[in-house]
């Protein structure tokens, strides 16, 4: 089984906070260590702190974060009409103009006419 994103995202806050605010996430944070089989976090004077497998997890964790943050901004350009695809039937350019001029119209960050 593997870690859910919310459950990372709560971790990630935990180290970072150096604290625990709730029953319910210090609940998924054990589940975490259960699912991986190792402890991630201890508690220190005032704080928790991270293990070494926690320190491990938690680089691990900021990056797989940013990635899904990455996936739902690009997929966002897509469901806005930023990104996307098109094409033109074979002989487009001698029918109605160069393909270039309709590319000018089109507003995107990058576009490629072949």
């Amino acid at each position: 089984m593997r870690p859910d994103p919310t459950t990372l995202a709560l971790f990630v806050a935990a180290v970072e906070e150096g604290t625990i605010a709730a029953a319910a996430v210090s609940t998924r944070l054990s589940e975490l260590e259960d699912q991986l089989g190792t402890r991630l976090l201890r508690p220190s004077n005032k704080a928790i702190e991270a293990t070494a497998a926690g320190v491990a997890l938690l680089g691990l964790a900021r990056g797989v974060l940013h990635a899904l943050d990455e996936a739902v901004a690009q997929m966002g350009e897509y469901s806005s009409g930023v990104r996307g695809a098109t094409s033109a039937p074979e002989g487009f350019g001698a029918r109605t103009g160069p393909r270039r001029a309709f590319a000018g119209r089109i507003q995107a960050q990058r576009l490629a006419v072949k």
